[in-house]
C-alpha cells in the first residue's frame, strides 16, 4: 500500500462538504439524518483524516452548557457521528480509515474500509454492509462536494 505524502496526488486529498447521506436496504433508500444533513470530511496529504455527520436543523439547547441539555435536547447527540485518524489508499478506489477516536467507541482502533469515487468536484464514499438501528443495511452512500 502506497503511503500518502505531499508528492502523492491522491484524489481524495482536500476538504469536502456533505450533500447527501443515504442508506440502501434492498430496494429501499432511507435518509437516517434527514435530507438536510450536514457534515464534512477532510483528507490531508500527510495521511490524516477526520469526518463528521449530523442532521441539519437541530434545535438549540436552552442552556449554553454543553452537558446540561434536557433528555430531549441530548437526544440530538444521538444523531451525530464523528471520527478521525490516519488513512491509506488501496488501489484506485479504496480508502482505509484507521480510526483513532470516534463518537461510536466500537470503531476506535479499527480499520474501516470504504470504496470511493471522485468525479470532478464530487466525492462518493460507499461503506460495506453494516448494522444500523437494528437492521442490516446493504450500504451507506455519502456524497460530498469539494470545498478546497
Amino acid at each position: 500500500m502506497e503511503p500518502i505524502s505531499p508528492r502523492t496526488q491522491a484524489p481524495v486529498i482536500g476538504e469536502w462538504r456533505l450533500i447527501s447521506f443515504e442508506m440502501q436496504t434492498g430496494n429501499e433508500v432511507i435518509y437516517p439524518f434527514g435530507k438536510h444533513v450536514q457534515g464534512t470530511i477532510m483528507y490531508t496529504a500527510s495521511g490524516r483524516f477526520f469526518g463528521q455527520v449530523m442532521p441539519g436543523g437541530r434545535p438549540a439547547f436552552a442552556s449554553d452548557d454543553l452537558m446540561k441539555g434536557t433528555d430531549e435536547e441530548m437526544a440530538g447527540y444521538r444523531g451525530c457521528q464523528a471520527y478521525y485518524g490516519s488513512y491509506e489508499l488501496e488501489g484506485e478506489n479504496v480508502v482505509i480509515h484507521h480510526v483513532e477516536a470516534s463518537l461510536f467507541p466500537n470503531w476506535e482502533g479499527t480499520s474501516q474500509r470504504r470504496l470511493f469515487e471522485v468525479s470532478g468536484n464530487r466525492l462518493k464514499i460507499r461503506t460495506p454492509p453494516m448494522q444500523w438501528d437494528g437492521s442490516e443495511v446493504s450500504s451507506v452512500i455519502l456524497l460530498f462536494d469539494r470545498i478546497v
